[in-house]
């Protein structure tokens, strides 16, 4: 470990590159400081070539002023790392600091610890989209996705950077959490009054998103390795552990009195979920076919929804739900990320859905979220014209269906006159 004052017998603060602030370092041109980063404003000023800043994720609140003052004394090029995953600009980690100072100040500092957990729990779903198997943004996850305040400001995150975000947010109002690591997902325990509780923010971003019940609040861990095995029997391991975490306690009769306290449901216990006032609305209608009734709901969506929408992972989830719920067998439902073949780089996914009825099979709905609304389009031309991510090699799924409407078309030959 290399200090800041042992740094300088060695070299002068001119070659310093990169600053630890509470973690360990053995580089010649990093040293780590700490102590109270206000102390070390001079070094922010007069190192010029300061380029990298690292610093822990579980900190109070007071530090996170104090390395705030640190960071904006800094020059404008510095980046700045939770640990060593990712990078924020200096201008995004300011604005990441606003997004979770005011969520900071939202918590009633007279709220136990599962009133904290709870709040921080549901309001991230307003925060921040899960990036599915490809970045939104285009190519491969990147550990960008995995910084707090780039992550903030992107409204952009994966599972372990989920549950970073968590940890620092409550960490600042002294709540202790410890993310949990299976072989392929993160999820969090967190220390309360009277036991641990498990949670799982990622899993429950579109019930908090669309406020409905949350589904992965104060859970066991046997509810938690149940939900890992899909429809088809087959066990993901999402929360599978090689040591069991002790003393989870369960959260059920209470949770919704936790939630109301915190005022999160109604009166009378309820969440609000306001989508599914909408949904009840248009299933009380009569519709001649379900293509109406698709498009009713779906102009319901765009209109009432519009914010959610914006979050294409969570809005992918809700829509399946509601599609099934409408009367859709599942078996008929599809849904991708898609992009148009103009986009090289996939940089601009649109939500895709294909419903097999007799009045649907032959076309394509995908989100526009310039427009707010979902477009429909012939499956022949929407193929000519979009395609699944640069880096997925899988054949569309649409194609079974082109080659079904090709089958069933009479050629130009058994169309003409015979001699």
């Amino acid at each position: 470990m290399i200090t800041y004052e042992e740094f300088l017998k060695e070299h002068g603060i001119d070659q310093l590159e990169t600053l630890h602030f509470s973690d360990i370092t053995e580089s010649p041109l990093q040293a780590i400081i700490s102590d109270d980063p206000r102390e070390y404003i001079n070094v922010a000023r007069d190192a010029k070539y300061l380029r990298s800043i690292r610093v822990t994720e579980t900190q109070s609140e007071e530090y996170y002023r104090a390395f705030t003052d640190f960071v904006k004394s800094c020059h404008d090029d510095v980046t700045i790392s939770n640990g060593d995953i990712g990078k924020a600009t200096k201008e995004e980690f300011l604005q990441g600091e606003e997004i979770i100072n005011q969520i900071v100040s939202e918590i009633d500092t007279t709220w136990n610890v599962k009133q904290k957990l709870a709040y921080v729990h549901y309001r991230i779903a307003d925060l921040i989209s899960y990036v599915p198997n490809w970045k939104l943004s285009g190519g491969p996850i990147e550990k960008n996705v995995r910084n707090i305040w780039k992550s903030l400001v992107d409204e952009l995150s994966v599972c372990n950077g989920i549950t970073i975000i968590m940890r620092n947010i409550l960490s600042r109002v002294g709540v202790k959490t410890q993310a949990l690591h299976s072989k392929n997902h993160t999820f969090m325990l967190t220390e309360a009054e009277d036991g641990d509780i498990l949670t799982d923010t990622t899993w429950d971003l579109t019930n908090s998103l669309y406020k409905s019940v949350p589904g992965y609040f104060g859970i066991t861990y046997e509810q938690l390795r149940k939900d890992d095995i899909d429809d088809k029997g087959i066990d993901h391991y999402s929360h599978s552990l090689e040591s069991l975490p002790e003393n989870v306690i369960e959260i059920s009769e209470e949770e919704r009195e936790i939630y109301h306290s915190i005022g999160f449901t109604t009166e009378d216990r309820q969440f609000l979920c306001p989508i599914s006032y909408k949904f009840d609305e248009i299933n009380a209608q009569q519709f001649n076919n379900m293509q109406e009734k698709l498009d009713v709901f779906f102009t319901m969506f765009t209109q009432y929804f519009s914010r959610e929408a914006t979050h294409l992972s969570e809005t992918r989830k809700m829509l399946e739900n509601c599609i099934i719920d409408l009367g859709i067998d599942p078996e008929n439902l599809n849904t991708r990320f898609v992009y148009s073949k103009d986009d090289e780089n996939s940089i601009k996914p649109y939500l895709a859905l294909h419903i097999d009825t007799e009045q649907t099979r032959n076309q394509m709905r995908f989100l526009n979220l310039e427009a707010m609304q979902f477009e429909n389009i012939v499956l022949a031309e929407f193929d000519r014209n979009y395609r699944l991510h640069c880096l997925d090699t899988t054949t569309p799924f649409w194609k079974g269906y082109l080659q079904e409407v090709k089958m069933a078309t009479p050629s130009v030959k058994s169309l003409e006159t015979p001699e």
